[in-house]
């Protein structure tokens, strides 16, 4: 569940990295969350499926990789402005 608007616009909880996104948290009603938790508890398939994509996605070292994509940005940027 996002806890804001903001959060309902990223692009990494979504099904394809093993998330279920029930939206908007205010929004969500208590049936649809134990609708959620009942079929995820009653299927093992699907949560090893949902494991395997979250482990698979790599969200170790966030910050470095934003870090080192800002930089490297940047040098590209400076080589092409010096021309």
């Amino acid at each position: 569940m996002c806890q804001n608007a903001r959060e309902q616009r990223h692009l990494f909880a979504l099904a394809k990295n093993g998330f279920v996104n029930l939206g908007l948290g205010v929004d969500v009603s208590g049936a649809a969350l134990r609708e959620t938790l009942e079929r995820l508890i009653m299927d093992a398939d699907q949560r090893r499926t949902m494991s395997r994509l979250m482990l698979a996605a790599d969200i170790r070292g966030g910050t470095a990789r934003v870090v080192r994509l800002i930089l490297d940005a940047y040098a590209a940027f400076e080589r092409e402005h010096k021309k």
